[in-house]
């Protein structure tokens, strides 16, 4: 009797054993994928900033919040904020968050095409970035198409689609 309690007692312990280890390696496994994915995310972002410093980046891998990054460092090239201000260098930011989606850097983006900032005055694609932040509800971008179609500039003068985006504002 004893030798059958010793073997149940034995496989009791090796099943704890067993269970344990399985739990272990499912714990293992996913804290290294969480951890390969965090720094694959990383990459991706440094990937990102590589290739946006080399004028080629690939929007796709772009998320959200590089995007608003990308912003960020476009106001303090604009401004010259802990920078040496360049308005080319603050333009490539903007087009490169603008082109993500992001609707206040396609703004920045038709501000510095409208004004010549960095660049000679373009007002067809100042309205067309225009447009891009105002359909996405960019409030500021809405008025200045107000603004271009109620005095004609750059745009056939029409106080009816300027009052659309002026109530859209």
């Amino acid at each position: 009797m004893t030798l059958f309690k010793d073997r149940k007692r034995i496989e009791y312990l090796f099943n704890d054993v067993q269970s344990a280890w399985n739990e272990l390696l499912v714990n293992v496994t996913l804290e290294m994928a969480d951890h390969s994915s965090k720094q694959a995310k990383i990459a991706s972002g440094n990937i990102a900033k590589i290739a946006l410093a080399a004028g080629h980046p690939d929007w796709e891998i772009l998320d959200q919040s590089q995007a608003e990054q990308f912003c960020v460092q476009g106001d303090k090239f604009l401004f010259g904020y802990g920078v040496k201000q360049s308005y080319e260098t603050a333009f490539k930011r903007y087009l490169a968050a603008a082109k993500f989606g992001y609707s206040e850097a396609a703004n920045m983006v038709a501000t510095m095409f409208e004004n010549g900032l960095g660049r000679e005055p373009d007002l067809p694609s100042a309205i067309y970035w225009y447009r891009e932040a105002g359909n996405k509800g960019h409030a500021d971008a809405c008025n200045h198409l107000g603004r271009l179609y109620e005095t004609g500039k750059g745009v056939q003068l029409d106080l009816a689609k300027a009052t659309e985006w002026y109530i859209q504002a």
